[in-house]
């Protein structure tokens, strides 16, 4: 049976996580391995903001996720972390003056459908009291953002959204419960702006109109906000 992109990146996730698993096992046996593994829960609340299309926005529903960190420690105070995740958002067209495929206005939002997002983030941090049981930190670096397996809805023909570099920025806590595990909590900006491309039915922007091709920028601009569980080699 053919996998979907989501059943491949999964996949690929979760190869990246035993090996780097495996690998950080074997240099702990022989020592301390300045390595963090986390695993989270997130909650993500996009900001979002569009060019006008059809006399309307586009429009980012919140949404839940999970991600996979891992953070590398050059020195106590000094760390580079890498994200990887994997999220489902809607989209609609809120406000607009489209007709439906039978010419009569619409009298609610439009529904794009829904597109999968994969998000890796490099950043670069910094921790506060990398040896006390509570331990804050900050972080700045870089997004790109994957959209993948898009589904337009029930109105528009077909979507699409470019993939994208935005900035990211972070601030976190690992909490101890034991030598090795800690609770995590984790809050990241990410400002992010994306292409997307809208194919409009004939007849949506009035009668006798052909299928149309709408191009917008969608700024997302995510709060996302992680719990989960830490484990320091």
């Amino acid at each position: 049976m053919k996998m979907s992109f989501l059943s491949r990146m999964m996949v690929v996730l979760g190869t990246v996580f035993l090996l780097f698993g495996g690998v950080a096992g074997v240099y702990a046996a022989d020592g301390d391995l300045p390595l963090t593994i986390r695993v989270r829960g997130l909650g993500i609340f996009p900001d979002d903001d569009s060019d006008i299309v059809g006399g309307g926005k586009a429009a980012v529903d919140n949404s839940v996720g999970v991600e996979i960190d891992f953070t590398y420690f050059f020195q106590k105070h000094i760390a580079a972390e890498l994200v990887l995740g994997v999220a489902q958002h809607n989209v609609e067209l809120r406000d607009s003056d489209l007709d439906d495929l039978s010419g009569n206005p619409l009298l609610n939002d439009v529904d794009l459908g829904d597109v999968w997002l994969v998000p890796p983030t490099l950043l670069l941090q910094y921790h506060f009291m990398p040896e006390a049981k509570v331990r804050p930190y900050v972080g700045a670096g870089l997004n790109y953002s994957i959209f993948f397996e898009e589904n337009a809805g029930t109105i528009v023909l077909d979507t699409g959204y470019d993939n994208a570099v935005g900035y990211a920025f972070q601030a976190g806590v690992d909490i101890s419960i034991t030598e090795n595990f800690s609770f995590n909590i984790d809050l990241k900006k990410i400002y992010l702006e994306t292409e997307a491309d809208v194919t409009l039915p004939a007849g949506a922007l009035g009668p006798g109109s052909a299928i149309t091709k709408v191009k917008t920028d969608v700024d997302i601009d995510p709060i996302l906000l992680g719990v989960g569980i830490a484990y320091h080699f």
